[in-house]
């Protein structure tokens, strides 16, 4: 098959606002609770340790610049995905990242790799929680 430029292309039905109902009910959840914080759904990937890192949001404060993190929902996953997944973050250095893990979805009972900034939860990401843990690493 060929495309030029000028041929008619229909446009495909659009895509989804969020992945899962777990991503778009954080998204209500987190934008109720807070004026000083943006969540940007799907920002561009994130080359690190020659992969690519696609987070599902990235937060960032409103007023403060620079102060920023990425979370990623992980729903299905298991201990060695989470550790190779965390080991590439740490090898790029890659700053306030925070991992969102499904308990009831693991395929594993192995536990986490120590140090990690995970937050677990049960049908739904406490968005409580999450704004918590950015206002302790980042500050405002």
């Amino acid at each position: 098959m060929r495309i030029r430029s000028g041929d008619p292309i229909i446009p495909a039905d659009p895509l989804a606002k969020y992945d899962s109902k777990v991503e778009e009910r954080f998204a209500r959840d987190f934008l109720r609770l807070t004026d000083d914080w943006d969540l940007v759904r799907e920002p561009e990937a994130v080359p690190i340790a020659g992969h690519f890192f696609f987070p599902d949001f990235l937060i960032r404060h409103r007023r403060v610049a620079g102060q920023q993190a990425w979370l990623e929902i992980v729903g299905f996953w298991t201990p060695e995905y989470l550790t190779e997944k965390l080991e590439r973050l740490r090898q790029a250095r890659f700053p306030n990242v925070i991992l969102c893990v499904d308990e009831q979805r693991n395929c594993s009972e192995g536990e986490l790799p120590p140090g990690a900034r995970v937050i677990r939860y049960r049908r739904r990401v406490p968005a409580q929680t999450v704004l918590e843990l950015l206002k302790q690493q980042l500050g405002p």
